[in-house]
């Protein structure tokens, strides 16, 4: 039953039917709140005019929780404790996502798998008893929240589907996408909203390789990527041997210098570009200057 729900106990005792010198019984009614179940002491109470001590009274479950009832009478004769009942008080379920949000940075084509199940970083944690979810419904949203996300762009895949527990939802296009998972159970229901993110990763284009002879300079290098907007930084570790070089910066391109060897052996330099674009890093594009003596 619900919290808040009134119950009605009738006293089947044959008290008023024993002999006449065991008569004038007078009654407890005890409510234990059973330890670990989210039961509290105050968490019941005697209502319509009726105490502990009434023949048949009323009493209302106001909080979650098991708790044991009993009957105890007495009268000259002695006394006695009738079994315990259990009653099961339930709440509404609730759910928390703890991290509520996730950021992944992907090359194109987009396609990545979030999967909520046990054990995972991101799986949602749902409350137990008294709070004992019954089902669950799991809604993709746009970036506001409100406008449902077209399913082209999303669908539910390893077997799992919208009212799976712990889904595995893979993402199909680039966005901002909150999903909503909801609990529901005879008593209520709970949700909470985990945001999704899956941004496009840049790319850097081919830079050519180049030779040049010591004292000779380099071509100057545009840098470019497959998003527009892209800034880049590069690294490049110095050689023994080797002067003149651009060393590590950033910018839009690597500035043509002139290079000297001051060996009798081709020397190898190696940069590294990395592109940066919407808050997601590129991996590493490699190329080499080669230095002949």
């Amino acid at each position: 039953m619900c919290r808040g729900t009134k119950i009605a106990f009738t006293n089947t005792s044959n008290t008023l039917s024993a002999p006449i010198e065991c008569q004038t019984p007078t009654y407890e009614w005890i409510v234990t709140p059973i330890a670990g179940t989210g039961a509290l002491a105050n968490g019941y109470a005697f209502t319509d005019n009726t105490t502990p001590a009434s023949v048949n009274p009323f009493i209302q479950f106001n909080e979650p929780g098991g708790y044991n009832v009993s009957l105890k009478i007495t009268n000259t004769c002695g006394s006695f404790t009738s079994p315990v009942r259990r009653i099961d008080v339930l709440g509404a379920p609730t759910v928390v996502f703890q991290p509520d949000e996730l950021t992944v940075c992907q090359i194109t084509p987009a396609g990545h798998n979030l999967d909520f199940r046990l054990g995972s970083p991101i799986s949602p944690t749902f409350s137990s008893f008294p709070y004992s979810p019954g089902t669950y419904l799991w809604e993709v949203f746009d970036a506001d929240g409100i406008t449902p996300t077209a399913t082209s762009k999303f669908e539910f895949v390893n077997s799992t589907t919208a009212t799976s527990a712990l889904p595995t939802i893979r993402f199909k296009a680039f966005g901002i996408y909150k999903i909503k998972v909801t609990t529901s159970a005879s008593c209520g229901s709970g949700n909470d909203i985990f945001t999704f993110t899956l941004k496009e990763e840049p790319v850097v284009d081919d830079i050519p390789d180049q030779t040049i002879c010591s004292g000779s300079a380099t071509q100057e290098i545009n840098l470019t990527s497959n998003m527009v907007g892209s800034t880049f930084t590069w690294t490049v570790a110095p050689v023994t041997g080797l002067t003149g070089f651009i060393p590590s910066g950033s910018g839009p391109k690597i500035a043509s210098a002139t290079i000297t060897n001051s060996t009798n052996a081709p020397l190898q330099l190696i940069y590294r570009v990395t592109a940066t674009n919407n808050g997601c890093q590129s991996q590493e594009k490699p190329f080499r200057i080669t230095v002949n003596p």
